[in-house]
């Protein structure tokens, strides 16, 4: 506390000044979360996630051959029939259980995201000579099989297809990958 009126009068001005800054940061925050993050599964969206991509590729690129990027796009299988079957809160399940399936499966540094309706997009950054693509698309498949929807007596099952794409030096952005 600053001493004498003049100083308590500066003080709450002060407070007041504090206050504001953390909340214009926190909607700033907010705000991002929404420019960023799908709103559904919490996954990055379709343009955060090629921002990403774009900075992964070209990480790639300046390794001289040493690293790859992998892109994994999973698609849901049946969503429309999911969601005639058992509504569209089920379908909005079977997308969470996707997101839920990737990120488990998934290094905190590999790039997530909800591309848009049923489908996904994982890019993984490593070595040119590692098996971990291959075993990675095994495991996202496996743990999507193993994700249900639905109530316990008539539970729907989940599955998806992946396609894998691996970069190359001819690449020269995300999306012609």
């Amino acid at each position: 506390q600053l001493p004498g009126r003049t100083g308590a009068a500066l003080q709450i001005a002060l407070n007041q000044l504090h206050k504001s800054v953390q909340t214009s940061e926190s909607e700033r925050e907010a705000l991002l979360e929404q420019a960023t993050r799908d709103s559904l599964t919490g996954l990055l969206n379709r343009g955060a996630a090629l921002e990403a991509l774009e900075i992964d590729l070209a990480t790639a690129h300046r390794s001289h051959g040493e690293l790859l990027l992998t892109l994994f796009y999973i698609d849901l299988d049946d969503l429309k029939l999911i969601n005639d079957s058992i509504g569209h809160d089920g379908g909005d399940a079977a997308i969470r259980a996707v997101a839920d399936a990737l990120k488990l499966t998934t290094r905190a540094s590999d790039v997530i995201a909800r591309f848009g309706g049923d489908e996904f997009v994982v890019g993984w950054l490593g070595n040119r000579e590692s098996h971990v693509p291959t075993m990675l698309a095994t495991r996202i498949g496996a743990r999507v099989a193993h994700s249900q929807v639905g109530d316990m007596a008539h539970p729907t099952p989940l599955a998806c297809s992946i396609g894998v794409a691996v970069s190359e030096p001819s690449d020269t952005t995300v999306l012609t990958l």
